[in-house]
């Protein structure tokens, strides 16, 4: 089984995946410390992590292991449309990066948008250097997270309110599978 989590920067991905799974999963975590080059390389840089995303999939599809993805092919290609869409990338690198990661979403068991306002997003970022990014940017992402839809069912868990409360919604729509 395949599960990836996607979601807005401090929407509680990595926390609920820690809470939730068990040994029995191997988790990839986001893997912005690789990525070779700097952030304002926009194209270069998440063309980098969509390629390692897709090739890390690729390798857990051979294995037969359950996996949990924390950002991968659905993340990447939901970013990439973002940067597209605040004039970050031309369409030649919007298609560029997400001809990588559309061949693969049928390899992706279960989705789950971690569901949380920008405000939420913004306000939980208390560090020196804030990774949420952009008000105008983060809400064109969360529109495109709630978009994934038209390519994939997705599992909704809004993480507004306490760990235990997500991780309850979450239990109730995997106990379905």
């Amino acid at each position: 089984m395949i599960i990836e989590f996607v979601g807005l920067p401090r929407a509680g991905k990595t926390t609920l995946i820690d809470n939730y799974f068990s040994d029995e999963f191997i988790i990839h975590r986001e893997a912005f410390d690789l990525v070779p080059h700097s952030i304002s390389e926009y194209h270069q840089y998440n063309l980098w992590y969509a390629k390692y995303v897709a090739a890390e999939l690729k390798k857990a599809l051979t294995d037969g292991k359950n996996h949990v993805f924390d950002r991968g092919v659905f993340d990447r290609f939901v970013f990439a449309q973002a940067l597209f869409e605040d004039g970050k990338l031309t369409k030649d690198e919007l298609d560029d990066q997400q001809k990588h990661l559309k061949e693969l979403f049928s390899s992706v068991n279960e989705v789950v948008f971690c569901d949380v306002s920008v405000d939420d997003s913004i306000n939980r970022d208390s560090t020196p250097n804030p990774m949420t990014g952009e008000r105008k940017f983060l809400e064109k992402l969360r529109n495109n997270y709630l978009d994934l839809e038209k390519h994939t069912k997705i599992i909704k868990v809004p993480t507004n309110s306490s760990v235990r409360e997500s991780i309850r919604i979450l239990y109730s729509f995997m106990r379905q599978k």
